[in-house]
């Protein structure tokens, strides 16, 4: 693990080298390429889904510490999230889904590690907003469209380890892709992060950021920024991780 973070920490010093010149002509290239409105299609009573990833990372990008979470122990996942994002057609970009994350549950049986022992993490304050800002927007490698992009704002997920404990919140930069039914989490979407000079996402409530850290000797700190990534899209420095696959046949698309 180690030595992912340490991968992990080159991309995102090399990246924050880049000038915000070629940071803002990026984004602009894509915004020229936005839809106005996107159509939302889900058979699903309501708008429900729910959405499973079996291996997700967190990563201190200030320290290179790194969380995962797996499935296991009769859990069969490791980050569970629900929600409700019903039809609707001619929806204005930026679009909000006030109740797109309605709980979000990590692996609770032994799933959920780190250098410093087993963690458990608790989101509170759900449900979380997810806001799609651009159609197509773009996934990881800043050329692939993707079926919309923009972030879940997280209010509050707390994070507790042996000799270690702290808050994350802040925007985590999402993409929708239809041929999977599939949400995918990376920074590498959000110029913000420095990680990415070709992502399109921008982040109202900022990256997410650590706080309320207590103990942790030095591995996490307040003001740290946080990055999650579920998605198995090659740019992900941890390799293993996989998208929030969806139980519905969630469709955006844009007339």
């Amino acid at each position: 693990m180690r030595m992912r973070t340490r991968v992990a920490r080159i991309l995102f010093s090399s990246a924050a080298a880049t000038s915000a010149a070629v940071l803002i002509g990026a984004g602009a290239v894509h915004a020229a390429d936005t839809a106005a409105t996107i159509t939302v299609t889900n058979p699903a009573a309501g708008g429900s889904y729910s959405a499973v990833t079996s291996h997700s990372s967190f990563l201190d990008l200030n320290t290179g510490i790194s969380l995962t979470c797996t499935s296991g122990g009769g859990q069969n996942y490791g980050s569970q999230a629900t929600g409700a994002l019903p039809s609707q057609s001619g929806v204005a970009l930026p679009a909000t889904f006030a109740t797109g994350v309605g709980s979000l549950l990590f692996n609770t049986a032994g799933g959920c590690t780190s250098l410093l022992g087993s963690v458990t993490s608790i989101a509170t304050d759900t449900p979380y907003e997810i806001v799609i800002q651009n159609y197509p927007g773009v996934k990881s490698d800043g050329v692939t469209p993707a079926n919309g992009d923009g972030y879940i704002h997280i209010k509050n997920v707390n994070v507790s380890m042996p000799a270690c404990s702290f808050t994350v919140s802040g925007d985590a930069p999402v993409y929708y892709d239809n041929a999977t039914q599939s949400l995918n989490v990376t920074p590498d979407i959000a110029p913000e992060y420095g990680t990415s000079t070709t992502g399109d996402v921008t982040l109202p409530h900022g990256p997410l950021t650590i706080s309320n850290v207590s103990g942790c000797l030095g591995e996490v700190n307040n003001g740290d920024i946080g990055a999650y990534y579920a998605t198995a899209d090659a740019e992900n420095p941890f390799g293993n991780d996989t998208p929030y696959v969806l139980d519905s046949a969630l469709q955006i698309t844009s007339p």
